[in-house]
């Protein structure tokens, strides 16, 4: 259940967005987009949920994208605002595959409910929640279609600290229990350091780095990428953390990032 992103690239005019990326996601684990803003992060999960055009080619096991099995979040998600989120995610459950399953829907709503620990807002609807409170409903209702490939593009952005860690939390545990793909999109270093298992660092539409965390986000390719000065400290468990300490001068305008 991997998915195998093969040179893909999307042009926009004259400007191409994402330049000739390559990369696999391996089943049971969550896998980083980071980089900074216009690096190509989101149109390459657009592309890879097919709703982008592009070249090069997303196998989901070896086969094109298959909208059944995919649990896509984009940034921006409107509509159904009269629903309540158990309706959101009942809808859900009776739209997918998942409603062949042993599990009944209302067990999996209350069960995805309870791990996003947001059980209180399901009799609330959408058009009375916060744009945070938004967000994990939505959340909530890509992962109740019990999905073989999850694609997740900034799913705490609107969240407080607390429901950042619950989130990624629960996220990181359903992937690894449910053996779920998972591709996130995420600003955070820290966030990424731990909770992927693997990150793919984007810089001008190119892939320029990928691996475990802590041996990706080093001080030198983060200085290169983002421009700004870090320093790694270690927290009481064990944790590596990226402390910001200041920017740097922007690269030249000539300076290419440099490729995998």
């Amino acid at each position: 259940m991997s998915i195998a992103v093969q040179n893909i690239s999307v042009q926009f005019g004259e400007r191409k967005a994402v330049d000739c990326v390559s990369f696999t996601a391996q089943q049971g684990s969550v896998l980083a987009l980071l980089g900074p803003n216009g690096s190509g992060k989101t149109t390459l999960l657009r592309s890879m949920a097919g709703f982008q055009k592009h070249s090069g080619a997303c196998l989901f096991d070896g086969k094109p994208v298959d909208p059944g099995r995919i649990g896509y979040m984009p940034q921006d998600y409107n509509g159904g605002g009269t629903l309540t989120v158990l309706e959101l995610l009942l809808l859900a459950r009776a739209q997918s595959r998942a409603i062949h399953s042993k599990t009944t829907d209302f067990d999996a709503a209350a069960d995805i409910l309870s791990g996003l620990n947001i059980m209180d807002l399901a009799p609330l609807r959408l058009g009375e929640l916060s744009g945070g409170q938004r967000q994990v409903a939505f959340l909530a209702q890509a992962l109740v279609r019990d999905p073989a490939y999850l694609l997740l593009d900034e799913p705490i952005s609107a969240l407080d600290l607390r429901h950042q860690l619950d989130v990624m939390s629960a996220v990181r545990h359903l992937t690894h229990e449910r053996q779920i793909t998972t591709i996130v999109v995420l600003h955070d270093l820290n966030i990424a350091s731990r909770y992927a298992d693997w990150v793919v660092l984007l810089s001008q539409g190119c892939a320029v780095a990928e691996g475990p965390p802590d041996t990706t986000l080093t001080r030198t390719l983060i200085a290169e990428v983002f421009t700004v000065d870090t320093e790694s400290l270690t927290t009481s468990d064990g944790k590596r953390v990226t402390a910001l300490r200041h920017t740097l001068a922007h690269p030249s305008t000539h300076d290419q990032p440099r490729s995998l």
